[in-house]
């Protein structure tokens, strides 16, 4: 069956696994994008041999819990050419803080040449857009690669509303930064690797936190920040916009990342810093 029918008929917690027939190919979504509204585990044969493409005439994912609370896992996929004008041109998760959640899950996965047009901070993330909600959701991206992705504000790559860990990805070239992190919820970094994505916005770099509530922390581990651009006088490598200590860096590299007027690799206030390279 094709994806659209399957997710639409598929039963909560199901496995929906990608025919071989379809490997070496690219699926088109002409008709808007795949709407999920239920516990899902959707499995491909590899990014390397089949993509969704939006065709940039659509977002390819919407995941809402209007339904009731859901996971959604994805793996083996290269998700391309979504578009849409707010909140997510490959993968947006639609919650609030007093709705069920969603939870999503990707590994193995190319989110690439996906993009938004709008220019407000909160309606970023060219490729993936993750809600916030209450407090149990989170998202997890593992071995993936998300690159070549554009919004007109924040969040080129991510932008994150919510809890999030990130393990073995790169996420680079994107266009209004590489992660925008809204005020809420705590994130993982590790072994993953920021860099080449240019800001578009005073709120934004290669990885960016604004605000956060009292004992949010982002945290970075064994991880590279380099290459990145931003506007005139700001922060293109690791930022957090805060009066606590908010952030941890350990055993990593952030260097190289440049402004108009020079550039600085970190800037806010930091927890810890160990064991790490870092030019100012």
């Amino acid at each position: 069956a094709m994806l659209r029918p399957a997710t639409a008929d598929s039963l909560h917690r199901h496995w929906i696994s990608l025919a071989p027939s379809l490997q070496g190919s690219s699926i088109p979504l002409t008709s808007g994008q795949i709407v999920i509204d239920k516990s899902l585990w959707i499995d491909g044969p590899g990014p390397d041999k089949l993509a969704l493409d939006g065709k940039e005439l659509s977002r390819i994912f919407y995941l809402t819990d209007q339904k009731g609370g859901i996971g959604v896992r994805i793996t083996g996929l290269a998700l391309t050419n979504g578009v849409e004008t707010s909140r997510g041109g490959a993968i947006r998760t639609d919650s609030s803080w007093n709705s069920p959640g969603v939870t999503l899950s990707l590994s193995n996965c190319v989110i690439r040449a996906n993009r938004v047009t709008a220019s407000n901070n909160g309606d970023g993330g060219g490729g993936i857009h993750y809600a916030r909600g209450p407090l149990h959701v989170r998202l997890g991206l593992v071995g993936c690669d998300i690159s070549d992705n554009r919004s007109g504000g924040t969040g080129g790559g991510l932008w994150l509303g919510m809890h999030a860990d990130i393990d073995r990805c790169t996420i680079s070239g994107n266009t209004g930064g590489g992660v925008f992190i809204w005020q809420h919820g705590s994130q993982t970094i590790r072994n993953s690797t920021i860099s080449g994505n240019e800001a578009l916005t005073a709120e934004g770099s290669g990885l960016f936190k604004r605000n956060p509530n009292s004992g949010d922390k982002v945290q970075v581990f064994n991880s590279t920040i380099y290459g990145n651009r931003a506007p005139s006088h700001e922060c293109a490598g690791f930022r957090v916009n805060a009066s606590e200590t908010a952030a941890l860096i350990v055993s990593s590299l952030v260097s190289g990342n440049t402004d108009n007027s020079g550039g600085r690799d970190v800037a806010g206030t930091f927890a810890g810093v160990t064991n790490c390279l870092i030019s100012v």
